[in-house]
């Protein structure tokens, strides 16, 4: 099977890049200096925040909010809300990210508040806030057991957000998060060597890889019972989506990708980049995004 290019854009080498919405609407695309918000589907920037106005970034936790011109910046101590002009709408200062504890992430949820993962004062784990959008006050605030090298939100077309969180060579866990009527909810699966990836349109299946070994797996959501397990003569990677029927997933060098059909087949995917893929994100209508040096390409499957 073969892949055809659908758009591409270019951008910094080694962007970073993550949807914002469960219909990857848009996407968030991070480098040093700025933060652009681009279409999911012709990548095209729809807004722009320079990032020279603060100091201290901790990690490429950020995220944007392009429809209404608002962009969430994770600082070592503090996470800002930014106008388009760069301007400090609020900024709250938290307990730094520091030693085992390297980098939170934000989001915007369905609704448009300003959620942040940030460290506990005790450094016994994490907070899951919901923030104030006029005041940067938190409105309501969760535990989780985390001490992240990077996090990374996953939207569920439900209101859920999945935080796929990495702590290097120690574990991988995940957690589910959403505003309820009592504040946050909270669903802890209590995995330590899953890494969540993605989820399908419908919001009812997820996929998760093996930190190390062992097989990538299909769940059904919420109630995360197992419903496939694949694996391969080589080691996946860490990155995988849904596309259409088809799962598409890197290699652990994510220099080869592959495709696995609805009975568990795996076959060999032709992406045709000019050199390896830097990541992968899931994209929209059963596309995926790989960033290869300073490009971001969108592709689906022929």
């Amino acid at each position: 099977m073969r892949a055809h290019s659908l758009a591409l854009a270019m951008t910094e080498p080694r962007s970073h890049v993550r949807a914002n919405d469960a219909r990857r609407s848009s996407f968030t695309v991070v480098s040093e200096e700025r933060l652009r918000a681009v279409t999911g589907d012709d990548l095209a920037v729809i807004a722009e925040w320079p990032l020279t106005t603060l100091d201290s970034l901790a990690g490429r936790g950020h995220a944007t909010s392009p429809e209404r011109g608002l962009a969430l910046v994770c600082g070592v101590d503090r996470v800002s809300l930014l106008r388009v002009d760069g301007t400090v709408v609020w900024s709250l200062g938290h307990t730094g990210w520091d030693g085992d504890f390297e980098s939170g992430c934000a989001w915007f949820d369905t609704d448009g508040r300003p959620m942040v993962v940030i460290p506990s004062p005790a450094y016994d784990g994490c907070l899951v806030a919901w923030l104030d959008e006029a005041t940067g006050e938190i409105r309501s605030r969760a535990h989780i057991e985390a001490a992240p090298a990077g996090i990374e939100p996953v939207f569920h077309p439900d209101g859920w957000v999945g935080l796929s969180e990495g702590e290097g060579q120690d574990a991988t866990r995940a957690w589910w998060v959403r505003v309820g009527d009592d504040g946050i909810e909270l669903i802890d699966p209590e995995w330590d060597d899953q890494v969540l990836v993605d989820v399908d349109p419908a919001g009812d299946r997820i996929i998760t890889t093996p930190h190390y070994e062992g097989p990538l797996t299909v769940w059904s959501f919420p109630g995360l019972v197992p419903e496939r397990e694949v694996e391969w003569d080589e080691p996946l990677g860490h990155e995988a989506c849904f596309a259409g029927a088809y799962i598409v997933a890197a290699t652990r060098s994510v220099v080869d990708f592959v495709t696995i059909d609805p009975a568990g087949t795996v076959e060999p995917l032709d992406v045709p980049l000019d050199s390896y893929a830097w990541m992968m994100a899931p994209a929209a209508g059963g596309s995926f995004l790989t960033v290869v040096g300073d490009s971001i390409q969108r592709w689906a499957l022929t």
